[in-house]
């Protein structure tokens, strides 16, 4: 049950930073973020 929730946390702020990146028109973190968060979600 933690983990579900962790990984739900993890995934929804990523979408969230991804979103406000978008709307600024940056990008700040790498793949190396997206594959330890990937990682985690599998």
């Amino acid at each position: 049950d933690l983990m579900d929730r962790t990984r739900t946390t993890l995934v929804g702020n990523r979408g969230l930073l991804q979103r406000v990146q978008a709307c600024a028109g940056i990008t700040l973190n790498g793949d190396g973020d997206d594959s330890a968060i990937d990682h985690l979600v599998q």
